[in-house]
């Protein structure tokens, strides 16, 4: 046992070591990985703690290869058995459902007798029997729409104890949702939430920011700074060594190894976790230069550093939208609309000199008001409702248009007005213009003639919003906005299809918004976890004048 994990971190163990817990089940057993190697805690320090965590919610944004799976697997076939818990572990399809229970499930059954004692019977790829408990394993994507899903008898049939989420970032947001209700007789209630993570407030992230914020921290061993592992600061690329952000000497492996767990916000009830490759003593700071090299931005901050990437360092948010508010008085004159299309219709209003309205409604008439009120040349999407945009670019003709999202194959350029039959129509690629909108509101390009309490949802929208790299069919890399699921991001493009106005009535030669305004690009870098001044709760045994969060 003691060759297997240190006795003064079996101390530290929720439950005392002699009774049965995951972590000293899985020491006395001597299990194995689905690999048939030995798991060992030596290199694995940073996961003793949360072997051990019950706390009913769970969120860990973490990166890639370092145990999570294994420990999942193990921990809730442990928890079926000795606490009788039934279990939903769900991952984003149902074919990853099938390569995990094969390639990582099954395999750590077999390799280990302990536990195929334990799945007697109903051993199946998409549940197992322990005992008198089930876990079961479900896809959460099914390529239905949202009421489709809502509807859908899948699961519903099913109780738990406790809900696995993994890879919840790439699963149905709307599915995971409903799993919830499953829980409602159980008196833990337990919602594990983890992911590499994708963009900001997605899945694990989402939970993990509300959580109390856990990071991993080491002590220098020339100055005894206690600190986390930061990127770039922590590494120095010359030397290509991890150091101290203080007195800049080497960081060692076993410096990091032996780090502890320290709450970043002591009041909150969700436990957080955020492991990244940094923590890791088995990854050097050599292999994680070559990974930022080689790999592109996206990957680097979801599976190196296990943080959310907003998919561009160029980004539109509060900081960005705020610093734009220019307060005076608008002329409301040469004014374009943008219309987004839907049950309740957004509608943003500007000219040259900023955007000095929007809003919401849910009567055509009001649009159509809007249009007379400000004389205003206007784009509208003309889905999913095409009859009303249809009437009015025919009845506003050279005035209103209507808007369609064109794939580019190459012969589209980004931004073409229909002409002949085709008149009263713009087609655009939507990729490349919410791009080139994105860095025109970055740079200044845009005024708010508002102030920013009256816009407060129009940033939300704008939060819901990220960017990641795809590869087509042809193996070319390109850019893709998203949105965050279930989140809404109609001021998003209803300020796209006002930029198209201002563009189709020729503003300063043609350009979407205003080129007088242009600065340098700005916008805020992709988030990050600032080592900043709220207090933490260390765990018991750190010494008392060692309270702060920074640990000055």
């Amino acid at each position: 046992m003691q060759d297997f994990v240190d006795k003064e971190y079996l101390k530290r163990l929720s439950l005392q070591a002699q009774k049965i817990s995951p972590l000293v089940w899985v020491a006395d057993n001597r299990l194995l990985t689905e690999k048939g190697i030995p798991l060992e805690f030596r290199n694995h320090k940073f996961l003793i703690d949360p072997w051990e965590d019950w706390s009913p919610i769970q969120a860990i944004i973490k990166c890639s290869q370092i145990g999570w799976s294994t420990l999942a697997i193990l921990k809730s076939i442990w928890a079926a058995k000795y606490k009788k818990w039934s279990i939903i572990y769900t991952l984003p399809t149902s074919d990853s459902v099938n390569d995990f229970v094969s390639s990582k499930v099954n395999p750590i059954i077999v390799n280990n007798p302990v536990v195929a004692a334990l799945v007697a019977d109903k051993d199946s790829v998409e549940q197992k029997k322990i005992g008198g408990s089930f876990i079961f394993y479900r896809g959460t994507h099914s390529g239905k729409t949202k009421e489709k899903k809502q509807e859908s008898g899948r699961g519903i049939m099913l109780t738990s104890d406790l809900n696995i989420h993994d890879e919840s970032d790439r699963s149905d947001q709307t599915i995971i949702e409903q799993y919830e209700s499953r829980l409602a007789n159980s008196d833990y209630k337990g919602r594990w939430y983890f992911s590499n993570p994708t963009a900001p407030g997605i899945g694990a992230h989402r939970y993990w920011s509300i959580s109390d914020q856990k990071h991993w921290f080491v002590k220098c061993g020339a100055c005894n700074e206690w600190q986390f592992l930061q990127w770039p600061a922590s590494i120095d690329e010359e030397r290509k060594i991890f150091v101290c952000l203080k007195c800049r000497k080497e960081l060692t492996d076993e410096m990091r190894r032996d780090g502890q767990w320290v709450k970043k916000h002591r009041t909150r009830d969700i436990s957080g976790y955020w492991i990244s490759q940094l923590i890791n003593p088995r990854t050097s700071a050599k292999e994680i230069l070559l990974q930022k090299e080689v790999k592109d931005a996206q990957y680097f901050h979801n599976f190196i550093l296990g943080l959310p990437y907003k998919g561009s360092d160029v980004v539109v948010d509060r900081a960005t939208i705020v610093k734009n508010i220019v307060l005076t008085d608008n002329s409301r004159t040469e004014v374009a609309m943008g219309v987004d299309n839907g049950v309740i219709k957004h509608f943003i209003i500007g000219n040259q000199e900023g955007i000095f309205e929007l809003g919401t409604t849910k009567d055509w008439k009001t649009i159509e008001g809007l249009i007379k009120k400000y004389n205003a040349t206007t784009v509208i999407d003309l889905n999913p409702y095409p009859k009303e945009p249809k009437r009015l670019a025919k009845e506003y003709r050279g005035q209103v248009f209507c808007s369609f999202f064109k794939h580019d194959k190459g012969g589209l350029k980004i931004i073409e007005w229909g002409q002949k039959e085709k008149y009263g129509m713009v087609y655009s690629e939507r990729n490349k213009v919410v791009s080139e909108l994105v860095d025109d509101i970055a740079a200044g390009g845009v005024n708010y003639n508002l102030v920013e309490s009256a816009l407060e949802d129009y940033i939300a929208h704008w939060d819901n919003i990220y960017q990641v790299i795809e590869t087509d069919s042809l193996g070319i890399p390109r850019a893709v906005w998203k949105t965050v699921e279930n989140r809404p991001d109609h001021f998003v493009f209803a300020t796209l299809y006002w930029s198209l106005a201002m563009m189709k009535m020729g503003a300063k030669g043609g350009a979407i918004t205003n080129q007088q305004n242009k600065k340098p690009l700005k916008g805020e870098k992709s988030f990050y976890v600032t080592n900043d001044t709220i207090p933490g709760s260390p765990l018991p045994e750190f010494p008392p004048e060692r309270r702060d969060w920074r640990y000055r």
